[in-house]
């Protein structure tokens, strides 16, 4: 099934020019990111021109292809630290169908990333996949989740933890907007085994 690469964006400024200089500082051209992302080599160039503003999905893809955390794609990364303290009025990055705050420090020692959604009322979600496991708590309204053939509906203070792997889709129920807590952990590598491909 192809990933749904067509969601309308926000323009945003700063997300392209920083993409664009974390694949070329690799020495990537766009259809080595294309191939090691499953997007496609437009969709990326709208995103690094500023045309498109990636979803979540998108990012986690685009930041796993390029070896790099979440937080890396909005800014450059700070100096190694022993903890991180993310106050609740701190900046957020729009993104394809919400707001979103990355809350996890992007250290050497840190092995999982964590951020604050908040998820439009209007918007349908995207399917994604890409490697590792994802952790949803519900902090505020009510969502959507697609696994598979399986859809479920989680409120306020229900959580699911799945291999990201499969098929899905997290999108705002019963008409308002509603906040996730989403953690993402890396798979462990297994040698010789292909890059997933993954886009939303």
């Amino acid at each position: 099934m192809a990933f749904d690469e067509s969601a309308e964006g926000i323009d945003e400024a700063q997300v392209g020019p920083r993409l664009k200089q974390l694949r070329q500082d690799r020495g990537w051209v766009l259809s080595r990111l294309a191939a090691e992302t499953g997007l496609s080599e437009a969709f990326l160039s709208r995103i690094e021109t500023g045309a498109r503003t990636p979803s979540l999905g998108t990012i986690i893809a685009v930041a796993r292809a390029l070896g790099v955390r979440i937080g890396d794609i909005f800014d450059e990364p700070d100096a190694d630290e022993s903890y991180v303290l993310h106050r609740h009025d701190e900046h957020a990055d729009d993104v394809v169908g919400g707001v979103m705050t990355g809350l996890a420090s992007r250290a050497p020692w840190a092995s999982m990333e964590a951020v604050r959604l908040v998820m439009a009322a209007d918007h349908p979600g995207a399917l994604s996949r890409h490697a590792g496991e994802e952790f949803v708590l519900v902090l505020s309204g009510a969502i959507r989740v697609e696994l598979g053939a399986e859809r479920l509906r989680l409120e306020e203070g229900d959580s699911i933890h799945f291999d990201a792997d499969l098929e899905h889709l997290l999108a705002a129920e019963g008409g308002a907007p509603a906040t996730v807590l989403l953690v993402v952990v890396d798979a462990k590598p297994v040698p010789g085994a292909p890059h997933p491909h993954a886009s939303y």
